[in-house]
């Protein structure tokens, strides 16, 4: 393989990794939007610290890290959507 090859293979590989790694099409909004999906519904009753509360009414932070999104639900569960859409619940 000649030099010049593979540094074009080289950078073309780092450009489509920072990509996904970086996933812009992954945004708070989406991210909530799965979530919410996978809880069926912003409505869905949730059992928060104790009390049953519609799922919209828990207090979220959203953190975004290269390849994934985490969702943590204060002091209960955190989901992790992955940039290609799935979401899994972590504890």
């Amino acid at each position: 393989m000649e030099k010049s090859t593979l540094i074009i293979l080289i950078i073309c590989i780092t450009i489509g990794l920072s990509l996904l790694a970086w996933a812009p099409w992954i945004n708070e909004g989406n991210v909530y939007d799965l979530v919410m999906d996978h809880l069926e519904g912003s409505n869905t009753m949730y059992s928060y610290l104790g009390d049953m509360m519609p799922v919209k009414d828990i207090p979220k932070n959203i953190v975004k890290l290269p390849f994934i999104c985490l969702v943590y639900f204060s002091g209960e569960a955190m989901y992790i959507v992955l940039f290609f859409g799935i979401v899994i619940r972590f504890f």
